[in-house]
């Protein structure tokens, strides 16, 4: 979807090699969708049956066949169980159908996890009262609770991809508030160490199951502060993150796109594994880009048999990515709680940087982006101050 910033990015990439490009949104993102840089835009339901239609129908209209990327995990998920029905249209990359469901539900993704060895988090899937009581009785607190797989419902219930709970009693209080709704949850106990202690490595798996194209990074600030996703990161050299994540990776016998998001454990120094994600780019894909690594370009030549691009391997530059407006407000929020001061904000901006929305070529997504959070923002104001007959609340 080109309304989202894993599709903005993409986009944009994509555009600074020539090539042409037919972008989908969703019909209540059309303000976000606004780049300049799709050759043609499609309005459609990305979670109805519409979907896999209408790439159908635009794939009959191309007359050869597409590159298709998908960027978020809805679609991974839609495109992998039409895989046969897109392949005479379309190009993509995905591992088999099993490992793509593997990887997107957090419960069978635990359940490979702990089968294989692999550094994951203490966890319990909880789908009732009395999971709920053995997972209080079995885990330590804080804890991070997690839907066991992202559904609109989540986010109805909270903006947060996530909630950490401090103790037994506001796990149960939280439960009781979603459960309902959402479902079974993942409860899942907290690594200890700040923002600065996640890390992850972005990379690009062939046909063969061999790295063609690999990035690591680490999140500097996040918003929400403290669980969310990624305001601004920096590349870094960890070792032991990439290691991890390329032997994941071949283990499943992945295909495309990969990214592995690690946290490390400031205790003992572990490396922990905190999620994977497969088929698509992330939030912070194009910091591979402005770091000197092809990835996206990597993916598109790949695909289409074409000789692979040179800058596919990490040289340490430092670049960094920000996503602007999410990062003053963390940064506003830390320096309020006394963990930042704004001169150090200031020096953290300093370097060779990507941004998510924000370019002076494509001005359209940025402006859109900072208009309706100003809208939002007054219309919260608003709801505090004046009651629904238009009156003042006192």
């Amino acid at each position: 979807m080109a309304d989202t910033i894993n599709g903005i990015q993409t986009v944009r990439v994509l555009a600074r090699h020539g090539i042409r490009i037919i972008g989908l949104i969703s019909p209540d993102k059309e303000a976000l969708g606004r780049t300049r840089l799709c050759e043609k835009v499609e309005v459609v339901d990305p979670e109805g049956p519409e979907l896999i239609e209408t790439l159908q129908t635009l794939g009959a209209q191309l007359g050869q066949k597409a590159v298709l990327i998908p960027v978020n995990d809805e679609i991974v998920a839609a495109i992998s169980r039409n895989r046969r029905a897109l392949a005479s249209a379309y190009h993509f990359a995905l591992p088999s159908e099993d490992m793509v469901d593997m990887m997107l539900s957090k419960r069978r993704f635990h359940e490979y996890a702990e089968a294989n060895g692999l550094p994951v988090p203490r966890t319990a899937i909880v789908s009732q009262q009395s999971d709920l009581e053995d997972a209080i009785e079995r885990l330590t607190f804080p804890c991070v609770v997690k839907p066991q797989e992202k559904t609109e419902a989540w986010f109805r219930f909270t903006k947060d991809k996530a909630v950490k709970v401090e103790d037994a009693l506001d796990l149960r209080s939280l439960y009781a508030a979603c459960s309902e709704l959402v479902g079974n949850i993942v409860v899942q106990e907290w690594v200890v160490g700040d923002s600065t202690n996640l890390f992850s490595c972005n990379l690009y798996m062939s046909a063969e199951n061999e790295p063609l194209a690999t990035f690591v990074a680490r999140k500097l600030r996040q918003w929400p502060p403290d669980i969310g996703s990624s305001s601004s990161g920096e590349e870094c050299r960890n070792d032991a993150v990439l290691n991890l994540a390329v032997a994941f990776f071949k283990s499943t016998k992945s295909h495309g796109f990969g990214y592995l998001e690690v946290k490390r454990d400031t205790r003992d120094g572990r490396h922990v594994i905190i999620e994977p994600n497969i088929g698509r780019p992330t939030g912070r894909s194009t910091i591979a880009e402005a770091g000197g690594v092809d990835l996206v370009h990597t993916l598109y030549c790949d695909l289409l048999g074409r000789p692979l691009p040179d800058n596919r391997v990490q040289t340490y530059g430092g670049v960094k990515w920000i996503y602007l407006r999410w990062d003053i407000q963390s940064a506003l929020i830390h320096w309020w709680r006394g963990d930042m001061t704004f001169a150090a904000w200031v020096r953290s901006m300093r370097g060779r940087k990507a941004y998510a929305l924000f370019s002076l070529n494509d001005p359209g997504p940025f402006f859109w982006d900072i208009c309706e959070a100003t809208q939002k923002a007054v219309g919260r104001l608003w709801s505090r101050m004046w009651d629904g007959n238009g009156r003042r609340h006192d």
